[in-house]
């Protein structure tokens, strides 16, 4: 009886190894790219292709863009997924380092997809950190700077609407710091703790030429404002991309 127990034993392991030896591929399990600190690590894979059409040609239909999906790892345990359409075709590395991350990769800003208006684009936001309740918000903010780990301050340019907000990462909801009253606007020059230094413009739906510098100091605390000197302006702020 043990001679066959032997026996059927051994031919168990001899077909687990034969059949691990013909499904393994010999390639090593697959990898993404890391976070700039270390922490979060993005794994690409396409979801989507281009087909070559009639003799080899892209056809309109089948040349739309390349679609990847984005999950995202912390010490191999599975964060969140994005799925991001590249109408640009664009290879993963490079797509990978248009991610803006914040300063802790509690979250992390994807690069804005698809055709959008001139000025600045809504991207999408996506929670790594299981703590916060919210999981994709979206903002549009140019020229970021982060006041805590959770919290960005920046402006954004479109057409006849400039204005400066706050991204609140702990419920991943954009407010208004100072907005648009076009032709009025308003942009960020620099952020010092609590303060932000804010110049006032003009849009660009009205001639700036002669208009006297009018900058201020805000309290993102308690929304007060201070005369402050402005900083010579080298170039007009950027509406396209």
């Amino acid at each position: 009886m043990r001679v066959k127990s032997a026996a059927f034993l051994t031919q168990l392991i001899l077909v687990y190894i034969f059949t691990s030896a013909s499904t393994f591929s010999g390639e090593a399990p697959k990898k993404g790219f890391t976070s700039p600190s270390g922490r979060i690590e993005a794994v690409f894979t396409v979801t989507r292709e281009r087909k070559p059409g009639k003799e080899g040609r892209l056809s309109t239909d089948s040349a739309r863009r390349i679609s990847y999906r984005v999950d995202f790892f912390s010490n191999s345990r599975y964060l969140a997924s994005a799925v991001l359409d590249n109408d640009k075709n664009l290879a993963p590395q490079s797509v990978f380092r248009s991610f803006r991350w914040s300063p802790k990769d509690d979250f992390v800003m994807l690069p804005a997809e698809g055709w959008h208006a001139p000025g600045t684009p809504a991207v999408r936001a996506v929670s790594l950190n299981p703590e916060l309740k919210w999981k994709e918000a979206r903002l549009g903010l140019d020229n970021i700077v982060w006041t805590d780990p959770l919290t960005a301050v920046g402006d954004y340019h479109n057409n006849c609407d400039y204005g400066v907000s706050r991204f609140d990462g702990t419920l991943g909801v954009t407010t208004p710091v100072m907005a648009s009253e076009s032709p009025i606007g308003y942009e960020l020059i620099s952020v010092n703790g609590d303060i932000a230094r804010i110049r006032q413009v003009l849009d660009n739906c009205r001639l700036s030429e002669g208009q006297s510098p009018l900058c201020f100091d805000y309290d993102l605390k308690t929304r007060k404002k201070t005369p402050a000197s402005c900083p010579a302006q080298t170039k007009k702020p950027k509406t396209m991309r």
